[in-house]
């Protein structure tokens, strides 16, 4: 059967693959006015261990089960064994490579019982039931799916035979012949070589029916594909007999970190030296290597790229383009790197190896650059090589000068897709844009060929661009050495990966309380995962919150999680770093929405750290990631100063001391954080290891870590002032010291805090000092005098456990004391001026609904003047303030402030002690260098007395000019800022 609807099949390609060269790529005779230059050409392969196991073949299974009513339960393997057309598995669990040899240590196994076997085929896999005693259901109501739901054209029923094989020691396995004939102990399977095959097998369950759970296992076809795509272009290019080129789309070698990644890498990079290939558009994999394995890279294989500059002298900048002569036709083919892959990858940043430009206008500038040469010079096909994957592709083949664009796809159903674009007449002379956008993929070889017209002494003109994109298949062949070798990477990796690190997901609902946030009803998704490692970073490293950038899950996991998944999911090169930032950049990070940030500790909509609100003029320590730095939108907001934008790495010795090594890469961090928590339960899923990992998945910026730290939070020098002051009645009270109408003033004051939080409780303690003289003409004399000279030591501690839930946040019971001393007061003046000793009370609500408000409290006050002994003064106290830029494309903030005491009358009342006592001021602050500002305000302190000569109301106004540093320092956990 030549052709079966779908494209073509594998008898046709083996032919295809033995017809002598001119038959590829020349539909008809070639003659002496025609010229067939080809381009063999491969998608983004990831890698020559990648194997196309596609699990979108069980999308019905996870994604209709609100329309059907079936339900995934469980993931029971992952790999199985293949010779030839027998898959060899267990339903016991995944299949390693000791598991196969010591099942045919003993020789020959027996076999016991043989059936018939229905198969769901397609393109990519095999889908079976494996069989059961009870009545099977799950294939036949897979196919109905497929149908109902449409997109699985190339799924296919086709009748396979299974058997059941015991050994000599008593193990069985299960065996599965794809043609259905029965095998007898006459064959020598214990002689076979058998190489390790992906797969997946899922349980499901239908209610409300009474069938017993199906089994469906998904078989992958092409475990090392990488190694039968080199070698069918490798085929492609002998048979082309000189007049073609090959070319790889980059991706071509495995990406991330791990120990495993980089046996993997060394393997196909070793591959890729022997394909002789003629080019490479480097990809992110290829762009995150390391000076040494860059330098292992470019000696294998030309690297060639329009848009791609290096950042290290190590390295030396490709060339865009790659030329040559094919056939009597002058080729060049421009290469195009996808910059916004490159950013996503974690790659981007001033430390990065490479800067990767905006690949249209860096393709548009080298076919300008054509476009001006002699036309005797300039080349006669022109090809653009691009690994984009998104919507600008499009674009690419709009340009004018270019008569293909070469790129990647997903694969689609049938076995060779062909496309063909003919010229005629008028056409032939002058090509503006792209006629054909081709696209190979990692599971396909590309074979694009162009039909040049005209004598040899002549111009030629472009006729034809036909190109193909041909599935590689497990029918093709392989080298064996290469495969035994990636047999035994693949199996010592799984034999230290095999661990299952995280519990199926479902086992999580039953503790979830009622009012929290909901968890995934079936798998763990990418919400999930990166609200994990979030929690995870933020909970061990003691930051005051944590971010990371979005991580996409490589693939879907129904059960529990392995380390082998994991590790895949983390294959990024992340490492962890201590991030210091302002309050009001940490504002604008949590109000970014663009790339995808996963908080802890922090709410974004509420701009609360902790359930504390945010300023503007605090340092705040977060940890993230290195690559997470670098999106373009982050390091927008923190900038390239070092004093703004603090970071160091995390080692290994600071998170774990068992372990050794830098930096501390975000992939290592959290195997360690899950092989850690699973260890304290001494290795078992049990309920206190289910509780333990429910509270890093429920994010909640209040439950917080408890932590310590010690701040100056801010200082102030008053250069000049202007004071106003009311009636002489209060010349004897405090704060009201001067009664001339203006005065000059120099003074300043400071700001030390040592806090304590927790997940119940916090506790802060605050010492403030203020001095203030000022200078002003009394009766023709200047004096001077003090007003002010304070020292005020405040303790405060705040009920967290027992918060009252308002919108916007919460509001939280605290209670406090402070106390309030003045140094000997200066008479200059010839006023009696009582010393001032207050020891004071306060109990209330705290409520910080973030954003521009800072706080809000409501409470009852209690004081006494220690130096001047009477009856308690019992009061009520309210305060708030509010901190907020003027426009969002300026620093000047402006800042409200209010506290207010009111204090009853008691049987002891002095002229000095104050009724009311209102304190407002407002101010905007001018931002100067660094943390220095520009403060211009006004303190106006209304008051009345308590005695009848001062009952009346009474004010000061200063107006306030004043050069402000924040934040000189703060040590949090023992990590200086």
């Amino acid at each position: 059967m030549w052709f079966d609807g779908r494209g073509w099949s594998t008898a046709s390609l083996l032919i295809l693959l033995v017809t002598p060269a001119p038959a590829w790529g020349q539909p008809n005779s070639p003659s002496a006015s025609e010229h067939h230059p080809q381009i063999i050409y491969t998608g983004q392969s990831q890698g020559t261990f990648h194997a196309r196991l596609d699990f979108a073949e069980l999308t019905p299974l996870h994604q209709l089960s609100e329309q059907d009513p079936v339900q995934p339960v469980g993931m029971l393997s992952d790999n199985v064994f293949r010779s030839g057309n027998m898959y060899l598995y267990t339903e016991q669990g995944p299949l390693t490579r000791e598991d196969v040899q010591q099942f045919f240590s003993h020789g020959q196994p027996r076999f016991e019982r043989s059936q018939p076997l229905p198969l769901l085929r397609s393109d990519y896999a095999y889908l079976l039931e494996t069989p059961t005693a009870s009545r099977p259901w799950g294939l036949g109501w897979l196919e109905q799916a497929y149908r109902r739901h449409g997109g699985y054209d190339d799924i296919r029923l086709v009748q396979a035979r299974h058997h059941t094989l015991r050994s000599a020691a008593g193990t069985r396995l299960a065996l599965v012949n794809l043609e259905d004939t029965p095998l007898s102990s006459s064959e020598p399977l214990h002689r076979r070589a058998w190489e390790m095959v992906p797969a997946a097998a899922v349980r499901i369950r239908r209610e409300p029916t009474g069938d017993a759970p199906a089994t469906i296992m998904t078989i992958g076809r092409t475990l090392g594909e990488g190694l039968r795509r080199q070698w069918l272009q490798s085929r492609m290019k002998r048979a082309a007999a000189g007049r073609a080129i090959a070319l790889d789309l980059g991706n071509a070698v495995e990406f991330g970190t791990s120990e495993s990644t980089r046996q993997r890498r060394a393997f196909s990079m070793t591959r890729l030296a022997s394909l002789q290939l003629d080019g490479m558009v480097p990809a992110e994999a290829e762009l995150a290597l390391d000076a040494a394995e860059w330098s292992r890279l470019t000696e294998a294989v030309p690297v060639f790229a329009a848009n791609l500059t290096p950042q290290n002298p190590e390295f030396r900048s490709p060339p865009p383009v790659l030329t040559r002569q094919l056939d009597g036709v002058s080729v060049a083919v421009v290469g195009l790197v996808d910059d916004r892959a490159f950013t996503s990858a974690g790659l981007a940043g001033k430390s990065s190896f490479w800067k990767v430009e905006e690949p249209i206008e860096a393709a548009r500038k080298i076919l300008r650059q054509f476009e001006q040469m002699p036309l005797s010079s300039r080349p006669e096909w022109v090809v653009l090589a691009s690994n984009i994957q998104d919507e600008r592709l499009q674009m690419l083949q709009h340009l004018n000068g270019a008569s293909a664009v070469l790129a990647d796809m997903e694969g689609t159903p049938g076995e060779v897709i062909t496309e063909s674009t003919r010229l005629a007449g008028q056409a032939r002379t002058r090509v503006r844009s792209s006629l054909l956008l081709a696209r190979s993929s990692p599971n396909r070889v590309g074979h694009l060929t162009a039909t040049f017209r005209g004598s040899p002494a002549g111009p030629k003109l472009l006729s034809e661009i036909t190109n193909r994109a041909i599935l590689v298949t497990d029918q093709l062949p392989h080298d064996p050495h290469a495969r035994a070798l990636l047999d035994a990477i693949k199996a010592d990796q799984q034999r230290r990966s095999r661990e299952l690190l995280l519990p199926d997901i479902r086992d999580l609902h039953p503790l979830v309380p009622p009012d929290s946030v909901a968890l995934p009803s079936s798998r763990v998704t990418e919400t999930l995962w990166n609200r994990l490692i979030a929690q995870m970073l933020w909970r061990t490293t003691h930051a005051e919150a944590a971010f990371v950038r979005r991580l996409p899950l490589r693939q879907r996991v129904f059960g529990p999680v392995s380390r082998l998944t994991v590790e895949g999911w983390l294959e990024f090169p992340d490492q962890l770093v201590d991030v210091r930032v302002a309050g009001k950049t940490l504002r604008a990070l949590a109000g970014l929405r663009q790339p995808g940030l996963g908080w802890a500790g922090l709410d974004p909509s509420s701009e609360t750290l902790m359930g504390a609100s945010i300023r503007d003029d605090d340092w705040y320590r977060l940890t993230t990631t290195d690559a997470t730095t670098r999106l373009p939108e982050v390091a927008a907001l923190l900038g390239d100063s070092p004093t703004v934008n603090q970071w160091k790495w995390l080692h290994h010795a600071e998170l774990h001391p068992a372990q050794k090594g830098i930096p501390m890469g975000l992939r290592d961090h959290v195997i360690s954080c899950l092989k850690e928590l699973k260890g304290r339960h001494r290795g078992q899923f049990n309920e206190s290891y289910r509780r333990e990992l429910l509270a890093w998945c429920l994010a909640n910026a209040e439950d917080s870590p408890a932590r310590w730290s010690l701040r100056l939070e801010d200082g102030e020098l008053l250069t000049n002032a202007l004071n106003a002051s009311g009636h002489s009645a209060f010349s004897q009270v405090r704060n009201t010291r001067v009664t001339a109408p203006s005065s000059q003033t120099l003074g300043g004051r400071a700001k030390l805090s040592v806090l304590y939080d927790s997940r119940d409780w916090a506790f802060e303690n605050r010492a403030r000092a203020v001095y203030k003289r000022q200078s002003l003409n009394r009766s023709g004399q200047e004096v001077n005098q003090e007003t002010d000279d304070e020292l005020n030591l405040s303790s405060e501690i705040r009920l967290k456990r027992i918060a009252v839930p308002l919108p916007g946040g919460a509001a939280v019971p605290f209670a406090s004391w402070n106390y309030t001393t003045e140094f000997v007061p200066d008479s200059t003046d010839q006023l009696v001026k009582p010393r001032r000793s207050e020891l004071a009370a306060i109990g209330g609500l705290v409520y910080a609904p973030g954003g521009a408000v800072r706080d809000w409290r409501v409470g009852a006050a209690l004081k006494n003047d220690l130096a001047n002994p009477g009856m308690l003064e019992p009061g009520l106290y309210l305060a708030g303030g509010l901190e907020r830029s003027l426009t969002p494309l300026t620093q000047a903030k402006v800042r409200t402030g209010m506290e207010v005491f009111r204090y009853f009358p008691t049987a002891t009342d002095t002229p000095d002690r104050l009724g009311l006592s209102a304190l407002l001021n407002a101010g905007i602050a001018i931002p100067l260098w660094e943390r220095f500002t520009l403060n211009v305000g006004a303190d106006w302190f209304l008051f009345t007395g308590k005695v009848p000569e001062t009952a009346i109301l009474g004010s000061n106004l200063e107006f306030r000019v004043g050069l402000g540093y924040s934040l000189a320092w703060k040590p949090l956990h023992g990590v200086w800022f």
